[in-house]
Order: C-alpha cells, then structure tokens, then sequence
C-alpha cells in the first residue's frame, strides 16, 4: 500500500504540470488571436492580403493606404478607393473610422457606435441610350424584391464634406453634381430618440436639408414621436435635367424651387403635415418654342390623422395655367380645378405623346371623389370648358362655346368591375356630344378560370370622338355623324395564362358614320358590321358611296396575332368607278405609275378589283403591304406636263390629254409595287410600263414609247391604238415618283436593240450602189 500511494503522489506533480501547460498554451492561443489577428490585419501584409481577397470578389479594383483594427481603439481606413472593371464608377473615402462594440454581436445586434465618413467622393458614367425599353423593365422587375435587412442596432453617424457626380454618357452628354453632402445620423436603443441631419448642395446653387427626431416604440415598428422637417432653397430646375433624362423624360426647363415641409408624429399617427412649396421663374421649351411664365406656382398642403382617417384640410395650387383646391378624406374628397387647357397642354406634353393635337379652352371642373377600401367613387357635378378649340392635323378644327360633362363612375377593383352610370358631354345648346348611356365591365376570377363580361351603348358625334381620339385613328381620317351603337363583349379563360383572353374572345356590335374623308376618298353613309368569335374579328362593309362610285369590303383581324394585319376574306372588286381626285393623286396614285406625277385638276374613274390585301395595324411596318388585283382607269385627264410631256412632246401641241388605263395585273409586297404590263391610251397613242416602283420613291422602270424607227426613211413615225406594237421603242424611266425622267438619251441603244440587222444590211446595200 505504501508503495502505492508513493507512485500516486508522484504522478499528481505530473498531471498539475500538463493542466498548467495547456491552461497556458491555450491562454496563449487566446492572446495571439486576441492581439495577433488585428496586429496581422494592421500590417502591410495583412492588408495586402485582406485586399487580395476583397478584389477576387469584387468587379473592379479596391486600394486603400492604410487599415489598422483593434479591440479597443476600433477600425480605420485611410484613403479607400474603388473604380469597377470599365472604369464607369469611382469611389473614394479620406478616411472611415468607427468604434463597433464587438461583444454586441453576440446577441445577433450590430452596434456600430462612433462612426465618421470623411470626404467621401462618387462619380457615376451612366451611358443614356435613347428607348432602352428593356433596360428599364429589368429595373423595374428588380424594384419588386424585398429591400435588403441590416441587423444594426444603435449607431452614431457622421459623413463630412461628400461629394457625388452623375454622368450621362452620349451624343449630348450631361452632369449633375452633387456636393457639401454632411450628415449625421444617430439611432439609439429602442424607447430612446433617435435623430437624423441631411444637407447638400446640388450644382453648388442650393441646399436641401432634412432634419428630424423619432421615437421608435418598445413593442415594435411603430413611433411613439417625431418631428421631421424639410428644406429646399434655391433648387435650380434646370440642374435636373441630367436625372430626368435618366428617368426617361427628356425636356428643357428652367426655374428655381423654395420648399419647406414639416410633420409631426404623436402614437405612430401623422398629427401634422404642412408643406409649401413656391417655383419661381419657370419656363419650358427653347427658342421659339419657350414658354415662359411670369407667375410663380404656389403649392401648400395641410393634413392630418384623426383616428384611422387622413384629413386633408387643404391641398392648393395656385399658378398661371392652373389652379386646384381639394379637401376632405380619403373616403370623400371635394375637388375644384381652374386651368387654361393650352397652357396646360404645354406643361404636359413632354410626358405624353399628344399625336399633333392642339387643345385650347377654360376648363373650370368641381366634383368629389370617394374611396372605401377598393372601391373608387367619381362623381363630375359642374364640370364645363368655355370656347373649346382641338385642332387635329390635317382635319377640320372641332370648336364649341361651351361644353359641359356630367359623369357618376364606380370602380370596385375588389370584385373588378366598372359601372359607368352616367357620362354625357353636352354642347352649349344641351344636345348631346358623347353619352354613355349603359356601360358595365365585369371580371370574375377562381383559381382556375377568369370570366371576362362588357356590354356598352352610347350616342356619339363622330367629329367630337375623332378630335378626342385623333391619337388612336388613322392620319388625316376626317369622319363626321352622329350614331347611337351597341357593343358586347364576353371570354372565359385559364387564370394562369392571361394571354389566352383574346384568343377566347366573343364580341359583337356595329360602327358607322355619316361621311368621311381620308386621302382624297369621300365617304357617304357607311355601316361596319363587326363579329368576333374565338379571337378573330370579322367585319364587312356591305357597300358604300366614295366618290361618287361604289366601295364594298370584308375582312378578318387575328387579335392572337403579333403584328395584327387586317387580311382581305376573299377575291372581290372593292372600288367601282369612284371619281380620281388630286388629292388621290398626291397620295396613291403616284405610286401605281409615273404619269401621275406632277399632274393638277386630274379627272377620271377607276376600278379596283383584289385578290390578296394585307395591310398591317402598324403603318410603320409598310413593307409588309400586300396588294395583288386588278386596276383600270377611264375617261381620265391628264396634263401634258411631267412624264406625259416628256412622252408625247412630238405628236402634239395640246395641253391636255384623254387618258385610259386598260385592266393592269398589279403586286405590292416586301415594299416595291411590280408589273409586267400597265397599258395607257394616251388619246390615239398607246404607251406601255413595266418594272419596279418602290415604296422609298426610287423608280426602275421601262417606257414603250408611242413611237417606231422607219430604218428605210431614218425617221420615227407614231404608233397609234390598232396598230402593231411589237415595233415601239423602249427607253428607260428613273429619278423619284416625284420626279421621274425619262432618259432620251438611251433612244440610240433602243434604236440599236431593235434594228442592228436592218442599219447593217442597209449600210451593205448602200456601200455597194456606191462600188
């Protein structure tokens, strides 16, 4: 026993001694990381390698001067720079020195305490691509993504002497700066208030500044108080412009903004909102097309919370072209509006395409407007324009004294539905203009299926919706009457392909107008009947009066199809013996054959029978017309100027010629007009073409000239109607449908093509009277 305890007492001494080492080795390991790990980092080789690593990650290149970290004197950067890979962003930093509390991250909290950002300097190139359309839809799908969620719990922030530049890149390039940013931002424990200070200089001109204190309630994302304030002096408007043309709006305006605004928080409710706002000196445009305003626009709001309801005592703004008053709740708001519709429209129209159209008029509108949850209330009560004026291009002017508008509209976008339960715009004498008087759509949505309902009647002026809706008509269409119609609508299709809805498409109904005109074509009374049934839209026009003849159609749009194009349903003559104008002529008729070019106080009939018609939605896309028919002309007059000149100059002295156009095989596609043979009888003299016109204006095309070579006599006899024809002289047409020549000085190769074997044997024959 002795013996073993002595080898106990032994081991003990031992075992105290390998406790003790590890205790200190690990105590040790502990130091090391504790004071070696920031010793290592605030090193040049530990920085090195700190930037290795954040420049394998990054696009671009980071570079500091000197980065230094410890456990009780914080972290700092000195003179941090970053440039991306095409040099199109910059960043750098004099100096970010903070104070984090590193046991705070523990418990899952960033508490960054002391942190000052000193002289920070932006500079973003932005390269501005005129209708980058798809650019702006990747943004904007992007926005949809939650924001992103930094855990910091308390800090204290300063940011001096910042500075930002935003360069737009391109043919016009354009910059706005941004500098003297200072801020200081300081968020403290929840229950305790937090505050916040802003101010910059845009363009070194003006100052915004926004500053403000907040309580964050202990139970969660709610404020217990706060006051925010905000100031703008001295904005120039004109500065803008670079960040404008980034959002998509190019425009040229100036003016300086002053601008104040105050809200008070009580129990997370906005107790008080007061804002002002005054824009001075405005003007819009360049040149001739400045518009310059002498008053400023004045802009002041008074709000606030009672209870759950936003109260707005009063909204105001007062300026030179327009002037609004509201009030009330969001549930029921009164409004009241005063504004110079051309004034107006000069303001707008930047932001709109308004097609050519000018408006001009006093419009005075007082209503009410109501909202409850998703329902939307519109109801006009005394609502009028005083001398109306739209101006349309090339159509006449629609002008009124005095229209008045009356309207009681029911959006539910909960069961999505609209009621139209009155619209009636009136003239000064009380007749009606436009008036709905029945005007429902109706969606109902399951999980599976999507019904799809609209049933409207109405009484219209044409001339009054034309100017309206000039945007959404055909150019230089005039179309006048007035009409009482009915149309109906219905589709049923899956809920999760709403593409579907037109190809389930059932409609039906029916248009017309009293008279029309559109590129030297009259319109007398005219009924359109329309029929849509699984997505194809048929229509027909039994007949009508153009110019005096005969017009009948029947066609078929697939509203499935991208781009729509109206197709002709079958062969069929669609134009009989209509009145040939110079209005035609200018348009179309230039385009069938040369001899129309340059011809005034034109007279005649023609005909037009198809085989094939497509004409895209889009007109833009005009070489994808497809016309393939028949044409013919009679009893037209034509001047002896142009091309027609040119052709019979040497058969006679008249001034004016009876013309006709025997029956002509006619093709349009991919954008050139073609044909073999276009007959014209030129009084007595027949004269041919054949070739290519096309739609850019260019001609190829060949003339069979009412002339023959007589090799026996040298001279050149016409040929007349009844004649042999195979003996006329050919010679080519070139220049513009404006302009066509016809080139004289090719008779000789003509001369030659045709009679080489006669000239050479006369010239034999010749010779050897001669031996």
């Amino acid at each position: 026993m002795t013996g073993e305890n002595t080898e106990q007492k032994k081991s003990r001494p031992k075992s105290l001694k390998v406790v003790k080492w590890v205790l200190i080795l690990s105590a040790g390991i502990v130091l090391l990381i504790f004071f070696g790990f920031p010793m290592f980092l605030s090193s040049s080789g530990g920085t090195n390698f700190l930037l290795s690593k954040i420049n394998q990650a990054v696009d671009g290149q980071v570079q500091m001067d000197d980065f230094s970290i410890g456990w009780f004197r914080g972290i700092k950067l000195v003179n941090l720079s970053y440039v991306d890979g095409v040099g199109d962003t910059s960043v750098t930093v004099e100096k970010i020195q903070t104070q984090p509390k590193y046991l705070s991250l523990l418990g899952g909290k960033v508490n960054l305490g002391k942190t000052v950002v000193d002289r920070p300097r932006i500079h973003l190139k932005v390269p501005l691509e005129q209708g980058d359309v798809e650019g702006a839809e990747t943004v904007s799908a992007k926005s949809d993504a939650p924001p992103p969620v930094f855990p910091v719990n308390q800090i204290d922030l300063e940011l001096i002497d910042g500075a930002a530049t935003i360069e737009l890149t391109g043919d016009v390039p354009q910059t706005v700066s941004f500098a003297n940013i200072a801020s200081t931002v300081q968020i403290a424990e929840v229950g305790k208030p937090s505050s916040v200070d802003f101010s910059m200089n845009v363009d070194d001109t003006s100052k915004i500044s926004a500053k403000g204190t907040a309580t964050p309630s202990k139970t969660g994302w709610t404020l217990e108080g706060g006051d925010f304030t905000i100031q703008i002096s001295k904005l120039q408007l004109a500065s803008l412009k670079p960040l404008l043309a980034l959002a998509g709006q190019d425009m040229d305006m100036s003016g300086e903004v002053n601008a104040d605004a105050t809200v008070q928080i009580e129990q997370n409710q906005i107790r008080q909102l007061k804002a002002d706002a005054v824009v001075s000196d405005f003007t819009q445009g360049v040149g001739d097309q400045q518009v310059v305003f002498e008053k400023p626009i004045v802009v002041s709001t008074k709000a606030g919370q009672r209870g759950e309801t936003l109260e707005i005592d009063t909204l105001k703004i007062e300026s030179e072209f327009c002037n609004v008053v509201c009030g009330g709740t969001l549930e029921e708001m009164s409004y009241a509006i005063d504004a110079d519709l051309a004034q107006m429209q000069q303001i707008i129209e930047p932001f709109t395409d308004m097609a050519g159209v000018s408006i001009a008029g006093a419009l005075t509108a007082r209503g009410r407007v109501g909202m409850t949850n998703e329902r939307v209330h519109l109801i006009s009560e005394d609502s009028k324009i005083r001398q109306l004026k739209v101006l349309v291009p090339d159509s006449e002017p629609f002008i009124q004294d005095q229209v008045t508008l009356d309207a009681d509209i029911l959006v539910d976008t909960a069961n999505q539905t609209i009621d139209v339960r009155t619209l009636d715009l009136q003239g000064k004498a009380g007749e009606s203009l436009i008036s709905i008087t029945k005007g429902a759509v109706k969606k109902k949505v399951s999980n599976t299926r999507t019904q799809l309902t609209g049933d409207f009647e109405a009484e219209y002026d044409w001339q009054v919706l034309s100017a309206f809706a000039s945007a959404y008509l055909p150019e230089g269409l005039i179309v006048k009457g007035k009409r009482k119609d009915a149309f109906n609508f219905a589709s049923e299709y899956p809920t999760d392909i709403p593409d579907l809805m037109f190809a389930n498409l059932d409609a039906g109904g029916a248009v017309g107008f009293g008279s029309a005109e559109y590129f030297g074509l009259s319109f007398g009374p005219t009924e359109l009947k329309m029929n849509i049934r699984k997505g194809i839209l048929d229509f027909e026009i039994p007949e009508a009066t153009v110019n005096e003849g005969k017009l009948q159609f029947a066609g078929s749009v697939d509203l499935n199809e991208e781009p729509k194009v109206l197709r002709l349903q079958k062969a069929m003559p669609i134009l009989e013996n209509i009145h040939i104008n110079n209005q035609m002529t200018d348009t179309m008729l230039k385009y069938l054959n040369p001899v129309f070019a340059r011809q005034g106080d034109i007279s005649g009939f023609a005909s037009l029978m198809c085989k094939k018609l497509e004409i895209p939605f889009n007109l833009d896309e005009k070489n994808n017309i497809v016309l393939d028919g028949v044409v013919q002309m009679d009893n037209v007059r034509l001047k002896a100027t142009g091309l027609v000149g040119d052709i019979l100059a040497k058969t006679s002295n008249r001034s004016e010629f009876k013309a006709r156009l025997l029956p002509s095989r006619i093709l349009l596609q991919k954008g050139v007009m073609q044909y073999d043979e276009m007959e014209f009888h030129l009084d007595e003299y027949p004269t041919g073409f054949s070739g290519k016109i096309y739609l850019d204006k260019t001609l190829d095309m060949e003339v069979f000239v009412p002339y023959k070579f007589d090799v026996d006599r040298l001279r050149f006899p016409t040929v007349k109607i009844g004649e042999d024809l195979s003996d006329r002289l050919s010679l080519p047409v070139e220049g513009t449908v404006d302009k066509p020549q016809v080139r004289l000085e090719k008779l000789f190769d003509s001369i030659m093509k045709k009679h080489t074997p006669e000239l050479i044997q006369k010239g034999i024959e010749e010779l050897l009277k001669n031996l």
